[in-house]
């Protein structure tokens, strides 16, 4: 899996000259689009070539149409600087997607804008009906294309079936359709595509985050701390993962364990709610009963899920009296 992040001026330039490329490609010509562009391995040296010639051919636009009016002017520096803004993370960023179109909708306004004020510029009236014509037509082919596409983004599983299909080289899809079968409930079809993200990048951190929270939702509590282990060994200040592994702990009634990944998820992530909660809960079996109601306390100030709130709140009510009326007896003293 290729990912972009090489320091040298020449090879930094050329990339994005070819990017800037592709992006008026798929702006002319709306065709194998996808929400996922992975960045090239290999570029053959005919595309470098076809994207020098053109990148000086649209410079050559620029100048001839410049400098001729407000509305020109203002055209090409919609078109410029809102291109210029996503290809500058090519340059200050390592990244493994080359690029996305969300990224020209503004600035295919400024160019379209250009067009359509060289059109406006012309004399003979058959050439301009021509013109036109192609314009409509190319108005209906966008329109069948864009028709098409929404089919593609009905819903999760088919936006990253139809990246899998292009592109089946790159763990981020399968991580992206494992998530959306797990929301479904659909367990073993999210651990064979977080099984296929991992084989495709075990450096991965989130592959693991995913699969682990799976193996914690059907009870293979000592899988899931496996998982979680080799998460924080990529990131070791995810207070997420030490949260999740914590759970797996308590299941296992392992509590000193889960104390320990509470504390360092509550020390990464002071706020973090159900941190804070699951602490309260591990305090409560271990019989700290003025511990628990503390944290319990916390995790309610810092915002839970309406009915994550309505248990711990019940929880509050029924044995945390005693700690509330010495917690307000010593704010008074």
């Amino acid at each position: 899996i290729y990912v972009f992040n090489s320091s040298h001026p020449l090879i930094l330039i050329s990339f994005v000259f070819y990017a800037f490329v592709q992006y008026l490609v798929k702006l002319a010509l709306p065709v194998n689009q996808s929400c996922f562009y992975t960045f090239p391995e290999n570029i053959p040296m005919e595309s470098w070539i076809i994207s020098f010639f053109v990148l000086l051919l649209i410079i050559i636009i620029i100048i001839y149409v410049s400098n001729k009016s407000n509305k020109t002017n203002f055209a090409i520096s919609l078109f410029i600087i809102n291109l210029i803004m996503p290809l500058l993370t090519l340059v200050i960023m390592s990244r493994s997607v080359f690029m996305a179109e969300r990224y020209v909708y503004l600035s295919s306004i400024g160019l379209f804008l250009i067009f359509a004020l060289l059109i406006e510029k012309i004399k003979h009236n058959y050439l301009k009906t021509f013109v036109i014509i192609v314009i409509a037509g190319y108005a209906l082919f966008c329109s069948f294309q864009t028709y098409n596409r929404i089919k593609i983004w009905k819903n999760s599983y088919t936006l990253w079936n139809d990246v899998i299909e292009s592109v089946d080289v790159h763990y981020f899809p399968y991580l992206k359709r494992g998530n959306a079968f797990m929301l479904d409930g659909l367990y073993s079809q999210a651990m064979k595509n977080f099984n296929k993200s991992i084989e495709l990048c075990p450096k991965c951190f989130h592959p693991y985050l995913s699969r682990g929270h799976v193996f914690l939702t059907i009870n293979k509590y000592n899988e899931a701390i496996d998982d979680f282990t080799k998460a924080l060994q990529i990131d070791s200040i995810s207070s997420y993962a030490y949260n999740n592994r914590s759970l797996a702990h308590i299941y296992l009634e392992n509590y000193n364990l889960a104390l320990q990944d509470l504390k360092k998820a509550i020390e990464i992530e002071p706020d973090y709610a159900y941190a804070n909660k699951n602490l309260g809960t591990v305090y409560s079996y271990l019989n700290y009963p003025d511990s628990a109601c503390y944290y319990y306390k916390k995790a309610i100030n810092f915002g839970l899920l309406a009915k994550d709130e309505i248990e711990v709140q019940e929880l509050v009510d029924k044995n945390c009296k005693y700690y509330i009326l010495c917690y307000k007896t010593n704010v008074q003293n």
